[in-house]
């Protein structure tokens, strides 16, 4: 399942974003660490806020604090101008796009819709449209999705190649099953994953020799995969190579030295390219 930070990484990815990170001490003087974004809409000429709270005691009086410092937040995109111009347009530039008046919250927690609706209703007098997003939000959406990948790795690859993968899918808006994103606390590993083999249309193999010598978890999932494509008459391995030969490769699965993969030395964005046209496109 899809976490709520999941989204607001993946939220609004079409659009150009600036972000900052501020320390706030809540009512009950608790430290927390809360990201402004704002993003840039160039198509529509404005631009609006979105915050991630971690979860507080007290969150209403949070959501009030920030909206008390959104002037602090506009100058959050001063801090790079940019510039963009298409054929038979006029030139637009980051300095030139208002504020919507839209603001997004993004809460770790339970929102309070009572009181916030109190908030909305205060704000709306002063032209702002305040939204929240809190963990229902994120159980109801991912519920609403169906993994189209699911990320095989070796733990030792995972912040060099599979974090890097599993970013760039979420910029693109395709919903994966990743460890980092899919579990949280007290889930069960086993039936986690078992799902997510279960219901991804693809698996994105990462062929490392950190990956052909474990023999514990990636080699359960290899061969779940594999079982399923024997049951399901199809192919749903997309191999990724990462510094391994085919002989390598014939040793650990005679098998997956006939798929068609692509190699990691291509560089980040052709890799996601490939997976991208074979999740979407085939």
């Amino acid at each position: 399942m899809a976490t709520l930070k999941e989204y607001y990484l993946k939220d609004f990815s079409r659009l150009l974003s600036t972000h900052i990170e501020w320390t706030l001490r809540s009512p009950t003087q608790e430290d927390m660490s809360v990201t402004v974004k704002t993003h840039l809409d160039f198509d529509s000429n404005v631009f609006f806020v979105s915050f991630y709270v971690p979860e507080t005691k007290s969150e209403i009086s949070i959501f009030n604090l920030l909206l008390s410092k959104l002037e602090e937040a506009f100058k959050i995109k001063d801090t790079t101008f940019i510039s963009t111009k298409l054929p038979g347009e006029m030139e637009s530039n980051s300095a030139d796009l208002r504020f919507s008046g839209r603001v997004f919250f993004y809460y770790e927690g339970v929102v309070d819709e009572s009181e916030f609706q109190k908030l909305q209703i205060h704000f709306k007098t002063q032209g702002l449209f305040i939204h929240f997003r809190d963990i229902n939000f994120s159980v109801e959406r991912s519920n609403l999705e169906v993994p189209l990948a699911f990320i095989s790795h070796d733990s030792r690859d995972k912040d060099l190649i599979a974090s890097k993968i599993a970013n760039e899918l979420q910029k693109r808006v395709i919903p994966i099953w990743y460890d980092e994103y899919s579990l949280k606390l007290g889930d069960s590993l086993r039936e986690s994953i078992e799902k997510g083999l279960k219901e991804c249309k693809k698996c994105i193999l990462i062929l490392s020799p950190n990956f052909l010598n474990n023999a514990g978890w990636t080699k359960t999932e290899f061969n779940t995969i594999f079982t399923r494509e024997i049951i399901e008459t199809q192919n749903l391995v997309l191999p990724i190579w990462v510094g391994v030969n085919k002989k390598e490769i014939y040793e650990y699965s005679p098998t997956l030295v006939d798929r068609i993969g692509v190699s990691w030395e291509k560089g980040l964005e052709f890799v996601v390219n490939k997976i991208q046209h074979a999740l979407i496109v085939e």
